[in-house]
């Protein structure tokens, strides 16, 4: 008997047959995203770490550690809607393959899109394998990585008198595109955040470790699990759709042109297919996605 899940996973197989050394000239806050912005260094950025001491190969070219894993900015970026209070929530962003933080927040407008969310959170985007072919992020594959910089950046905002002394860390998005599966998923499996993290974007960014994914929204019913993605990641999406359809698990499977926020705001796992964007145009559904996450905001 073909149960309502399996359905799904069927119509969507149908359906569908991807040291710091940045800091020193780019500081722009676009008059579309008023706010601040500042590039920060951080010991818990995911980068210099050791195991891209000796940097990394992948296929036939080579990324040396000296221009590829010595960057440890972190983006900080508060919106006019940021609101310091008792509990200061986190939107953590990680690049994909081949960019940077300068590249990808000027090509993607993430900036702009955090703004127009119109939600109280400080945005979070630390560098990852710059300009390289490759998902590895470091410190954050770590045990309790992610917590560790969290805190970092949360002990940053009250050192800058951006947060009160006593705010707590509140709840804690993790978003990312395309090869930032990877740093996303060990985040889940042991970042040390708990429950902290309300909410997943991954933003054709499903490339594997599908339990670490499948497993936290199960053990987090109350939260949401967002997945975007292209053609060529239906039959990955279809994986971690059978695996919450073997746990009788509910989720929603919908097509890019017939989602809004409003309907995702009530959803929690949901797996989003787009046939007109290209793989990098799914970055831009990151401002639908937040606006449809639960933290507090004017959209409430």
């Amino acid at each position: 008997m073909i149960t309502d899940a399996l359905r799904k996973i069927f119509l969507l197989t149908a359906l569908c047959c991807l040291g710091s050394v940045a800091r020193a000239e780019w500081h722009p806050t676009p008059d579309s995203a008023p706010g601040e912005m500042t590039l920060v260094p951080m010991e818990n950025a995911p980068f210099p770490h050791e195991s891209r001491a000796e940097g990394h190969s992948y296929g036939e070219t080579f990324f040396p550690a000296d221009k590829h894993y010595s960057d440890n900015s972190v983006l900080l970026y508060l919106s006019a809607n940021y609101r310091p209070g008792p509990e200061t929530h986190l939107l953590f962003y990680f690049h994909g393959w081949g960019n940077s933080i300068e590249k990808a927040a000027n090509e993607f407008r993430l900036l702009e899109q955090v703004s127009n969310s119109g939600k109280n959170v400080v945005f979070v985007f630390p560098e990852g394998p710059k300009d390289a072919s490759d998902s590895g992020l470091g410190k954050l594959e770590e045990e309790g990585g992610i917590a560790r910089l969290a805190e970092e950046v949360l002990a940053k905002l009250k050192a800058d008198s951006k947060a009160p002394d006593d705010s707590k860390l509140g709840q804690v998005i993790l978003s990312g595109h395309s090869g930032a599966f990877r740093g996303i998923a060990r985040s889940l499996r042991h970042g040390g955040l708990d429950d902290r993290v309300s909410a997943v974007f991954l933003l054709d960014a499903s490339y594997s470790h599908f339990d670490d994914f499948t497993n936290w929204i199960q053990a987090h019913p109350d939260h949401q699990l967002f997945s975007l993605f292209t053609d060529h990641l239906a039959p990955e999406n279809a994986q971690m759709m059978a695996r919450l359809s073997k746990a009788d698990f509910p989720f929603a499977v919908r097509e890019d042109t017939d989602i809004t926020s409003d309907w995702l705001a009530g959803q929690n796992a949901v797996f989003i297919v787009t046939r007109e964007r290209d793989h990098n145009q799914t970055v831009e559904l990151l401002e639908t996605f937040l606006i449809a996450s639960r933290l507090p905001g004017e959209h409430e």
